[in-house]
């Protein structure tokens, strides 16, 4: 009764239909939003998970009782319920169970692909589904036009794809800034190494966030070393770490919204997309470490990234209170964002991202005032401008197709299937 809903909604140019069975319909069916092909993955996924368990874990009396069993997940995991299931099926199961549409798979084949060979034999499952639909009536021919339609919904696959060209992109250029002090001499080292990272954030996104810290982290250490060069190269892997484990490693934004205020001119310039993107916890944390290593790039590459004349500067610009009320203000503007994402309604993300922007226009004129109070209008300028940009920038994206929907914690590792 589910399967088909999408089609016809996408069809249609309207995915508000609610018609389908509580505990099989996805958030977005339930909440009378627009849906497509990713609905009936969910759908799918959930009738493959009762059928590997027996339950139906997101089943509920009423539509908002499911739809708050849907976003909390599986109170037992899979892999607890029925230890036999194979781990690819069950990284399959959770990615097309996630809440958000477009952290689920593009389409159906792709799904399959990824749940039937280790299911078992691929003939025998051929087999049963043609007799199937030798049963079933022949549908009708699809004469609907759907030019109209949000590329996002003709094409879901587009958002990931995007999101995986930009994160290639950000770590490439990056990765070349470090590598050209590095291996300044070695043309083909800069070259190459850049690609290769570039293709490996391109495979899985949050590697990188990894490669380019690791890089820099490398830089530290061997450039002029000096007795600051380990100490401080441990200082920065530390925090690193700690942001990677909690935040980095579970979001497909991660390398995007870690990365993108050391790519700015403005490292401030990150938590518009974050709070967009990331529920609270990873989003308040990325918002604080991409000002942290935003602002230890840009001060690293000017000074050739020399442990002791960078760790004395960055110490002296961390001593002061204006440091930390651009910190605050990128934490603060990303969770208050991302908390009003949560609701996934264009009016409150587009709302949530004015406050975002409001918030942190404010903090960075506030630091500029307290450190040339002659000067603050220009000292914070460029750091507004291009928080007004961002700002508008993904207000038109959510507004055009959607909400930008956060990762669900734990999706680190759906990525590599």
């Amino acid at each position: 009764a589910d399967f088909g809903m999408a089609t016809l909604a996408s069809a249609a140019g309207y995915g508000g239909a609610r018609g389908g069975t509580v505990g099989y319909m996805p958030p977005e069916q339930v909440e009378g939003m627009l849906v497509d092909e990713r609905a009936d993955i969910f759908s799918l996924a959930v009738v493959l998970r009762q059928a590997l368990t027996g339950v139906n874990v997101f089943a509920g009396r009423t539509a908002k009782e499911s739809l708050d069993h849907i976003y909390k997940g599986p109170k037992i995991p899979l892999l607890k319920e029925d230890p036999e299931v194979p781990f690819a099926v069950d990284a399959a199961l959770t990615q097309a169970l996630s809440p958000e549409p477009s952290m689920r798979q593009g389409s159906v084949l792709e799904f399959a692909q990824e749940i039937v060979t280790p299911l078992g034999s691929e003939k025998q499952g051929e087999k049963s589904l043609k007799s199937l639909v030798e049963q079933s009536e022949e549908e009708e021919t699809e004469t609907w036009d759907v030019k109209h339609l949000p590329l996002s919904i003709r094409f879901p696959w587009l958002p990931s794809a995007a999101v995986r060209g930009v994160s290639a992109l950000v770590t490439g250029v990056l990765l070349a800034q470090l590598f050209q002090l590095i291996a300044p001499e070695s043309l083909t080292f800069i070259v190459v190494g850049s690609l290769v990272g570039a293709a490996a954030a391109a495979l899985w996104t949050p590697l990188g966030s990894a490669l380019v810290i690791a890089c820099a982290v490398y830089a530290l250490a061997s450039i002029s070393p000096t007795s600051t060069s380990f100490p401080f190269a441990t200082l920065v892997t530390l925090v690193s770490v700690i942001w990677w484990a909690f935040a980095g490693r579970v979001s497909k934004f991660s390398s995007i919204n870690c990365l993108l205020g050391a790519l700015l001119p403005a490292p401030v310039s990150a938590p518009a997309l974050i709070s967009a993107t990331m529920h609270p916890l990873p989003a308040v944390l990325t918002g604080a470490f991409s000002y942290l290593f935003g602002t230890l790039f840009a001060r690293g590459i000017s000074l050739g990234f020399a442990a002791t004349p960078l760790a004395y500067d960055y110490t002296s610009l961390a001593s002061g209170l204006p440091f930390w009320v651009r910190f605050g203000a990128c934490a603060l503007s990303a969770l208050l964002g991302s908390l009003m994402s949560q609701k996934r309604r264009r009016g409150w993300m587009v709302f949530g991202q004015i406050v975002c922007a409001i918030l942190l226009s404010s903090g960075f004129i506030w630091a500029a005032w307290m450190e040339n109070p002659n000067f603050w209008v220009v000292e914070s300028i460029v750091s507004v401008l291009i928080t007004v940009f961002l700002c508008v920038l993904v207000c038109i994206a959510i507004v055009l197709i959607g909400p930008l929907q956060a990762d669900q914690e734990g999706e680190e590792l759906d990525e590599l299937s």
